[in-house]
């Protein structure tokens, strides 16, 4: 995980009171660029509809916001409604790519 573009503050992890980690929000920024990355996230199935994702995602485009991020792009390999749900229900602005 030692590359240029690797800042482990930028790795957000969400730990349950007994300890596992539950949930999970790998963010990339690149200054050169200006925009940062949101991959991967995933949260413990026994721990889903709490919130812990949708945390862990807002607190990482908060960080690389204070690095100077204007975007942050999020690329969904899934269709799901679930997958779905989660996305809208973050207070965020959409774009698609065509």
């Amino acid at each position: 995980m030692i590359r240029p573009n690797v800042d482990l503050n930028l790795k957000v992890a969400v730990v349950a009171p007994d300890g596992n980690f539950v949930s999970y929000c790998g963010m990339w920024y690149d200054p050169e660029v200006g925009y940062a990355v949101v991959e991967p996230v995933a949260t413990d199935p026994d721990y889903r509809r709490m919130g812990l994702g949708k945390a862990a995602v807002l607190e990482g485009i908060k960080r690389v916001g204070k690095l100077g991020a204007k975007t942050a792009w999020w690329t969904l390999l899934s269709s799901s409604i679930i997958v779905l749900a989660f996305v809208h229900s973050l207070p965020l602005l959409y774009g698609k790519r065509s």
